[in-house]
């Protein structure tokens, strides 16, 4: 449909524009290589005496599961004179199960890799709550890490390389995430200035705590900015910003959908799928659960999770529902009783009420 087409043109020259403003924060490796997703941990500390190391909240330590390409991370913790002890890790191929260790949460409670001691869930949760959810990096004035979120691993594309490649962080993966934060922070900062007028640039409203299924706030995730990193906030605003900018009103609705599919991609709310090596999305179910380990999806790659992705299953709806569907009508009455006349219709359905359950 001419809807679709427009749809993509449209979003070809948002990508464009959002693509170079945001280069900065999403660098090329050296060697050309191209980063697809960061996979992350939140951190707590070990509360055991003599201890305090770090603890990085993993599910897992395998990074591919593929019969036929296996990766996985090793640790090892040292421990200076004086200093507190250190993670740290390296990618390394697995030959059986056995090599891979389990991962150091499970229900919320962590075991530290160093004294083995355990956290227990009230310790976890309070300790993620004053990172406010854990899910951003805690950086000192010159920008060097001193705790919150932590880089486990980038998943990238090689040219000439078949298949996904896996490195460790660096610093300059680290200080890209710095200078992120420092963007968004002006952002809100100038928004504050004007006096707040409008809309906040994040998601400020409230995220309701909802037992078995909107667990999160009880670590911290009171808003539902909180869901997200400082990164993956600012490539959301660069959209919405890129989209007034624009100014297309036809395009109002079908680009909100796009930036809402970003969006289910692009939070903390994310898993890393093993097997297939791709970006889950956030609602797996119609739950926020908390997710430890989480993958960060580079929003322009050849991959999984991608804007490209989001503007393709929107365009294909409407190029879809533009062909099936007819005209109707739309009436408001009680759903106990039928507006219809008898056989006028093949098929009744109703969707029953969920009240709560679904929030």
């Amino acid at each position: 449909s001419e809807l679709a087409a427009e749809l993509r043109r449209v979003g070809t020259w948002i990508k464009a524009s959002a693509e170079k403003e945001l280069k900065e924060f999403y660098p090329d490796d050296s060697d050309g290589a191209k980063p697809i997703a960061y996979l992350w941990a939140r951190t707590a500390r070990c509360e055991a005496p003599n201890c305090g190391a770090e603890i990085p909240l993993m599910r897992s330590f395998w990074l591919c599961k593929k019969p036929n390409r296996r990766r996985a991370l090793k640790y090892s913790v040292v421990r200076q004179d004086g200093q507190t002890p250190k993670v740290e890790f390296e990618i390394f191929e697995p030959k059986s199960d056995r090599e891979v260790s389990n991962g150091t949460v499970i229900r919320a409670k962590a075991t530290c890799l160093y004294c083995g001691s355990v956290l227990p869930p009230e310790r976890v949760r309070a300790q993620l709550s004053a990172q406010r959810g854990g899910c951003n990096v805690l950086f000192d004035a010159d920008g060097k890490r001193v705790g919150g979120a932590r880089m486990l691993a980038v998943v990238t594309l090689a040219p000439g390389i078949q298949g996904r490649n896996y490195r460790l962080p660096t610093e300059r993966d680290y200080e890209a995430v710095w200078k992120a934060q420092k963007w968004l922070k002006a952002i809100l900062d100038e928004w504050e200035k004007g006096g707040k007028k409008g809309l906040c640039p994040v998601p400020d409203e409230p995220l309701p705590l909802m037992s078995g299924t909107f667990n999160v706030p009880l670590y911290g995730m009171s808003t539902w900015s909180k869901m997200f990193s400082s990164r993956q906030l600012l490539a959301l605003v660069n959209l919405c910003q890129s989209l007034k900018k624009r100014s297309i009103c036809n395009m109002t609705y079908p680009m909100a959908a796009v930036i809402s599919r970003c969006a289910d991609y692009w939070s903390s709310g994310v898993v890393w799928a093993q097997e297939g090596e791709f970006v889950a999305h956030t609602f797996g179910r119609q739950a926020l659960p908390m997710i430890f380990d989480y993958a960060e999806a580079v929003p322009w790659a050849d991959a999984s999770g991608n804007y490209d992705g989001a503007i393709e299953w929107v365009a294909g709806v409407i190029e879809r529902q533009s062909v099936i569907i007819t005209s109707g009508q739309v009436h408001q009455g009680d759903a106990r009783s039928r507006m219809l006349p008898d056989a006028s219709a093949s098929v009744w359905f109703t969707d029953p009420p969920y009240y709560f359950a679904v929030p």
